[in-house]
């Protein structure tokens, strides 16, 4: 398995769930959020994409599992980083 291969799937991986995140009506990061056809379908092919860098690099099932399992993950902690974020801004003079 070739690392930087890995590192690109990931950073793809993280890329498609945040167009998804930033997409959705009730995102914090945004002022508005962005227009969802066009959010989702860069999500779509970003996910897309991940998924073919996985495939490079191990089997369809196993790549599917790794970008299932990482975007679960990371669908889970975004929403988390943006609350941190709204916190911390809103503590700084």
């Amino acid at each position: 398995m070739d690392g930087r291969i890995i590192l690109l799937a990931l950073a793809v991986n993280a890329a498609s769930i945040i167009c998804f995140y930033l997409s959705v009506e009730r995102q914090q990061w945004l002022a508005q959020p962005l227009p969802a056809r066009p959010g989702r379908w860069a999500g779509s092919i970003l996910m897309l994409g991940t998924v073919l860098l996985w495939w490079s690099q191990a089997t369809f099932s196993t790549a599917l599992f790794a970008v299932l399992t990482i975007s679960m993950l990371l669908g889970s902690l975004v929403p988390y980083l943006a609350a941190l974020r709204t916190i911390l801004k809103g503590r700084q003079p």
